[in-house]
């Protein structure tokens, strides 16, 4: 009868069949004892755990190729992503649309206003009016043009409703100002309702106002030239 170190050299032995490893633990199991039968277990413990960490490794292998797969997949969705989003941002700001053409060529009307003495109301609107104050205008505006409606007046009020996005109202009050024998008054009048259409992408009354502005040579025949140059108007 072999003895206990005999049986655990041949089962620790590499060239040793599983068949045979198998036999070697049953008859251990059955003869050793203390030190011997602790080797045992501890040589099965590492067997267990060589078989895992193989397992393992296996498994990883397999997965492999699926974990590059996602990943390429997840670099390329990215790639994507980006160059719409690129795309867009350079669609925008190679052919902006009309609300930002509004606020590039926009600015409030500056034009002189002659202040009779003592007018007080005209005084204080004009006042909020250089301020940005655009509500207290209004309403200083429209006191006075209850008694002393003027073209000048009309053109204030629809300049401060399209500063303040009110584009209705503000046609409302330019299609007040008549045609005034002062040219630079009809000018800003025409110029604010060209805006205004371009803002409501009313694009063929904006267009027909711009080219009267170039065609009679006004102050606004450079804006308006530039202005129906954008791609808006193509």
């Amino acid at each position: 009868m072999s003895s206990s170190k005999d049986l655990l050299e041949e089962y620790f032995n590499i060239n040793t069949s599983e068949k045979r490893r198998w036999e070697l633990a049953k008859e251990i199991n059955e003869t050793c004892v203390g030190d011997d039968k602790m080797l045992l277990e501890i040589g099965e413990a590492i067997k267990v755990e060589t078989e895992v960490e193989e397992l393992r490794g296996r498994i990883e292998i397999l997965k492999e190729p699926q974990q590059k797969k996602w990943f390429f997949l997840k670099v390329a969705a990215s790639i994507v992503f980006i160059l719409t989003i690129s795309f867009f941002v350079f669609k925008q700001m190679e052919d902006p649309n009309t609300d930002q053409l509004f606020l590039s060529y926009y600015q409030p009307y500056d034009g002189m206003v002659v202040f009779r003495g003592g007018d007080t109301q005209l005084t204080a609107g004009m006042s909020a009016y250089n301020s940005g104050n655009y509500r207290e205008a209004l309403s200083r505006f429209r006191e006075i043009e209850k008694s002393d409606a003027t073209g000048k007046i009309s053109l204030l009020m629809g300049s401060c409703y399209l500063s303040l996005g009110e584009i209705n109202n503000s046609l409302e009050w330019l299609d007040k100002a008549p045609e005034s024998e002062r040219q630079l008054l009809t000018d800003n009048r025409n110029w604010y309702k060209a805006l205004a259409k371009l803002k409501t992408n009313d694009l063929e009354e904006s267009r027909a106002l711009l080219e009267s502005l170039i065609k009679s040579g006004s102050a606004f025949s450079q804006e308006a030239s530039d202005l129906l140059k954008e791609s808006v108007f193509d």
